[in-house]
């Protein structure tokens, strides 16, 4: 299983619309893990691509609440429900 976290936290009312500055796409949250998000995606699609077979099943997820315990928790219930449907 690889993993990377989506959530971000930020005052209520905050303004969620991206804005782009030069090359750059900013909002809030970002930068909380835009670089692990853009990780997990670009080795699935080099994966695909270069038609890569790996030797076990990966499972790509993308959790939220990973702060202390809550990874462990996140990901357990995605193992849970993947061995339930691999059989």
């Amino acid at each position: 299983m690889l993993s990377a976290h989506l959530d971000t936290v930020f005052p209520a009312g905050t303004d969620c619309t991206p804005r782009e500055d030069e090359a750059k796409i900013l909002g809030p949250g970002a930068c909380d893990n835009g670089a692990g998000l853009a990780a997990l995606l670009g080795l699935a699609t080099a994966l695909r691509h270069a038609e890569i077979l790996p030797g076990c099943t990966i499972v790509f997820t993308a959790n939220v609440g990973e702060e202390g315990e809550g990874i462990c928790v996140a990901c357990g219930i995605c193992s849970r429900r993947h061995r339930m449907r691999a059989g």
